[in-house]
C-alpha cells in the first residue's frame, strides 16, 4: 500500500471506528458462531502466501451464524453501503490497529432475493480494502470477495458467509483471536473465533 493509501486507510479505519462506537446499541442482527478458513499456497512446501512475489494475498472462507435479523436489513443494503470488517483480537474496544481490513459493498450493487419466506442477499467483486495492517506493504487497493447473508423471514435465523483473498498471513500468524464484523446503515454485529482453519494448496507446478 502507498503512503497516501495507508493515511486514506488509517482515517477510513478510525472513522469506521467512531462511527460503530456511536451505535453500539443498534443491533440490526446477531453474529455468531464464526469459523474462518484459510488457504495458504505453497511452492515446494514453503508458505509463498503475502509476499511481492508470487502471491500477494491469501484465501479465506468466513462462516457464521445469524440471528433475529430485522426485516429491514435488506433496505439497507439498497441504500448504504455495507462494511465487511476483519477485527484482530477483539470485537470490543474497536481500533485503528485492531481493525486490519475494511471491505466496502457500495450501495444497490448487492443481488438481493426473497423467495418462500427466504431473503438472500448476495455480492461477488472487486472490492475496496483499507487495510492499516500492512501500512508499507505494495499490495493492490482492492480485494476480491463474493458474501452471501440468507435468512428466514419467520424465524429471522440464517447464515452469512464471505470468501475472497485479502492479506491477513500477519494478523494470523500473531495468534490472537480474529472477528468478523458486519456493519450496515442500521447497526452491526460481530462475532469472534480463536484459531483459523488451515489448508494448504501447492502451486509448485506453476512455477516450474
Amino acid at each position: 500500500m502507498r503512503a497516501g493509501q495507508a493515511f486514506l486507510a488509517g482515517a477510513v479505519a478510525l472513522g469506521l471506528c467512531l462511527a460503530l462506537a456511536s451505535r453500539a446499541a443498534a443491533k440490526p442482527f446477531n453474529l455468531s458462531s464464526a469459523v474462518l478458513n484459510e488457504t495458504i499456497d505453497t511452492i515446494n512446501g514453503t508458505p509463498v502466501d503475502c509476499l511481492d512475489y508470487p502471491t500477494a494475498s491469501d484465501s479465506y472462507v468466513w462462516t457464521a451464524n445469524l440471528t433475529n435479523v430485522k426485516t429491514y436489513v435488506k433496505s439497507n443494503f439498497m441504500t448504504d453501503p455495507a462494511f465487511v470488517v476483519f477485527v484482530s483480537n477483539s470485537c470490543s474496544a474497536l481500533s485503528a490497529t485492531t481493525v486490519t481490513n475494511t471491505l466496502v459493498i457500495p450501495a444497490d450493487t448487492a443481488n438481493i432475493k426473497a423467495k418462500n419466506g427466504v431473503v438472500t442477499i448476495s455480492f461477488s467483486g472487486a472490492v475496496p480494502d483499507f487495510n492499516t495492517y500492512n501500512i508499507t506493504a505494495d499490495l493492490p487497493f482492492f480485494d476480491y470477495m463474493t458474501f452471501q447473508m440468507q435468512y428466514s423471514t419467520a424465524t429471522g435465523a440464517g447464515t452469512l458467509q464471505v470468501s475472497g483473498n485479502a492479506n491477513l498471513c500477519d494478523n494470523l500468524a500473531a495468534g490472537p483471536p480474529q472477528c468478523l464484523l458486519l456493519d450496515v446503515a442500521s447497526g452491526y454485529s460481530c462475532a469472534c473465533m480463536t484459531l483459523p482453519l488451515q489448508n494448504t494448496l501447492d502451486i509448485t507446478s506453476l512455477f516450474q
